[in-house]
C-alpha cells in the first residue's frame, strides 16, 4: 500500500517522492545532500561541522563532504569559531542563501506537481 493514495487510483510512492525532489535538485547541479546543510543554515544560521551535522541528521564525513562541495563552490564560508578556535563556523555565502532560497522553491514546486493528482489530506473518501 502506498503512503498517498492518488486521484484515480494513482499512487504517490515515497520512491516517487524522492525522485522527483533529485530530479528537483539535479536542475541546481545539487543533490540532497547539498540541500540539508544549505536549508539549516538558511533557517537557523551558521553552525560547526558537527552542530550542522545534528541538524540535518548526517553523519560526520556525509557532512564534511557536503560542506567541501559547497564550498568549493562558493556556497558556504568556514572560519574559526571566534569563541573556540580549534572549530571551524560553517555559514552561507550570499550565493549560498540564494541557492537555498531557489532550491526550495524548486522542491516545493516539485513536490506540489507530483502531489497534485491527490486529494488533500482531510478530504472525503
Amino acid at each position: 500500500m502506498s503512503w498517498l493514495d492518488g486521484a484515480g487510483g494513482e499512487d504517490v510512492e515515497r520512491e516517487d517522492l524522492a525522485q522527483a525532489d533529485a530530479e528537483g535538485f539535479a536542475a541546481h547541479d545539487l543533490r540532497g545532500y547539498h540541500y540539508r546543510p544549505l536549508a539549516a543554515l538558511a533557517e537557523v544560521g551558521p553552525a560547526s561541522q558537527a552542530d550542522l551535522g545534528r541538524r540535518c541528521g548526517v553523519d560526520r564525513s556525509g557532512v564534511v563532504a557536503a560542506v567541501n562541495d559547497l564550498a568549493g563552490r562558493g556556497l558556504v564560508v568556514r572560519a574559526p569559531d571566534p569563541a573556540d578556535r580549534r572549530r571551524t563556523v560553517i555559514s552561507l555565502a550570499a550565493a549560498g542563501a540564494d541557492e537555498a532560497h531557489r532550491m526550495a522553491e524548486t522542491l516545493t514546486r516539485v513536490q506540489d506537481d507530483l502531489l497534485a493528482p491527490c486529494p488533500p489530506p482531510n478530504a472525503p473518501s
